[in-house]
C-alpha cells in the first residue's frame, strides 16, 4: 500500500470473528456478482435502461436512464475485464428503526 494510501486510511485490527465474518461476507459478495456475471450479455444492454457513459480498454460505464428513488445516489454498471487490482469505494446509510 503507498504511504498516501496509508495517511488517509488508518490501519484497523479486527479480531478472528471479525475478519472471519468480513472475509465469509466478501465470498459471498463475490459468488453472487460471478453469478451474475455469468448470466449478463453485454452485447445487449438495453438503452432504454442503460446510457453509454465512456470506454477505457475493454471496459465499458454505463449509467441508469431511469436513475433511483434518491437523486443523491448514482447508478452505473461497468462491463468488461480488469486486469489487475481494482479498489472499489462506495458509501452507505445505516438506518434503525425503532419498533415498539
Amino acid at each position: 500500500m503507498t504511504s498516501e494510501l496509508q495517511d488517509r486510511y488508518p490501519h484497523i485490527s479486527l479480531s478472528d470473528e471479525e475478519r472471519a465474518k468480513y472475509d465469509h461476507s466478501a465470498r459471498i459478495f463475490l459468488l453472487e456478482t460471478m453469478a451474475e456475471c455469468a448470466k449478463f450479455d453485454p452485447e445487449h444492454i438495453d438503452p432504454d435502461q442503460w446510457e453509454y457513459v465512456r470506454r477505457r480498454q475493454s471496459m465499458s460505464v454505463y449509467h441508469s436512464v431511469q436513475g433511483t428513488p434518491d437523486p443523491a445516489v448514482l447508478l452505473m454498471l461497468g462491463t468488461g475485464l480488469v486486469d489487475g487490482s481494482i479498489l472499489i469505494f462506495y458509501d452507505f446509510e445505516v438506518r434503525y428503526i425503532n419498533v415498539n
